[in-house]
């Protein structure tokens, strides 16, 4: 065994789970971050210094993941599913 599940899905609901399930997530510097009542219509919204893209949200998330891992461990492959057909895809052995 190389992590147990059970610890894995905590480091994962630590820190993607609980910090970006139903958050609006929107670029620091959007204009959008002005909109009055933006708070009164989004419980939970978080301001990233990057665009939002499935893409860099990937990345975000990889990174709060690896962050977490024993130091002898390293993700091999990750996928971010915005729905079924739309999706971004991480590759250790493309970086």
């Amino acid at each position: 065994m190389v992590i147990d599940f059970t610890d894995f899905k905590k480091i994962v609901k630590d820190e993607v789970i609980d910090v970006f399930d139903h958050t609006l997530v929107l670029k620091a510097n959007t204009p959008h971050a002005k909109i009055q009542g933006l708070t009164d219509n989004f419980e939970r919204i978080l301001f990233t210094e990057y665009q939002p893209s499935c893409e860099n949200l990937l990345v975000n998330m990889l990174n709060r993941i690896q962050l977490k891992l024993p130091s002898y461990l390293n993700l091999n492959n990750v996928r971010l599913e915005e729905t079924p057909t739309s999706y971004a895809e991480w590759f250790k052995e493309d970086n």
